[in-house]
């Protein structure tokens, strides 16, 4: 899929001018909330947002089509190209923008200073996007997956399944740094993969490495296969943050993340920062929902017996 170009720009125009005809013809100017996504599907990316986001916007007061215009704008799934698209959309100077990952939301919070961003980001701290979660200080807000508070529940699983274990943390640039974790700075595959041949047999037998990315890979989705493979040829358990990196042959994820039950808090979210509040003094939101997934084959190639507790406890398990 391309990035958005002169076709996708076309598709969101008649989107948009389809979303914005009812308020125009009153003479009303909706505000524009544009969607930032990491999609394949436009129509699915859409429905999606709308089904989780449209009653609890509707509750207070934006209807599509009326007070808000949504505008889909989808980059590839290739980090170098997320810059580029961030700089057309900032360009069509919508009202605020939502997006959810937080490598496009760096890319946004580089193109503007001034849009306010609401965004989905594991550490945004960490990532250098906000100065705190109470107050972030810039033009960033949203939902805080609390990726340090998931980091260190991640050891303490593992240490249960492997007392003693030594887990090694890598993690983008100074993310989770000072965190009382083992943190290493993620390079490329290749360097990752060349350490740990040169310090395997230092690490023995109780080891473990938790990447969340790595530079170098053509897709967020070939890096998740990638990372997962390179941990089995090293017979290291693994843990990552989502379901890829398990379905990619992790032997496990954990991570915190936002269901049902928290869209009214981001709708509010939006709700604050169409009405012109300031994104610095708008609080980031966390969830209250754990997710956790195992990889049952990569246990069994590892060694691993898996408490069954593990098995009560996961959302999902792959065979």
């Amino acid at each position: 899929m391309r990035t958005t170009g002169p076709s996708r720009r076309r598709l969101i125009l008649a989107m948009g001018g389809a979303l914005l005809a009812p308020a125009i013809a009153r003479g009303q100017q909706p505000k524009r909330l544009a969607l930032f996504l990491r999609a394949s599907d436009p129509e699915a990316a859409l429905r999606e947002f709308r089904e989780r986001q449209a009653d609890s916007l509707v509750a207070r007061g934006w209807i599509e089509g009326k007070t808000l215009g949504l505008e889909l704008h989808l980059v590839d799934d290739v980090l170098e190209r997320y810059p580029e698209a961030a700089r057309r959309l900032v360009a069509t100077r919508p009202d605020a923008i939502w997006t959810n990952t937080w490598f496009l939301a760096r890319a946004l919070q580089a193109a503007t200073t001034t849009i306010p961003i609401v965004a989905v980001i594991g550490d945004p701290v960490g990532a250098g996007l906000a100065k705190s979660l109470t107050a972030p200080g810039g033009n960033v807000t949203g939902i805080s997956l609390a990726l340090d508070v998931a980091a260190m529940k991640q050891g303490e699983m593992l240490r249960q399944l492997l007392p003693g274990l030594r887990v090694l943390y890598y993690f983008e640039g100074d993310m989770l740094r000072g965190k009382s974790l083992d943190h290493r700075p993620a390079g490329s595959l290749p360097l990752l993969d060349a350490e740990l041949a040169r310090e395997r047999p230092k690490l023995g037998t109780a080891a473990l490495a938790v990447p969340i990315w790595l530079g170098g890979a053509r897709s967020m989705t070939d890096g998740y296969r990638d990372l997962a493979q390179l941990a089995l040829r090293h017979r290291l358990p693994s843990v990552g943050w989502n379901r890829e990196f398990v379905d990619a042959g992790g032997l496990c994820c954990y991570s915190l993340e936002y269901r049902v039950e928290d869209r009214p808090r981001v709708a509010a979210i939006f709700d604050r920062v169409l009405r012109g509040g300031d994104p610095a003094r708008i609080p980031f939101e966390m969830p209250t929902h754990a997710l956790l997934g195992i990889n049952r084959k990569t246990a069994s190639a590892l060694g691993i017996t898996l408490p069954a507790e593990w098995l009560l406890r996961a959302n999902f398990v792959v065979a």
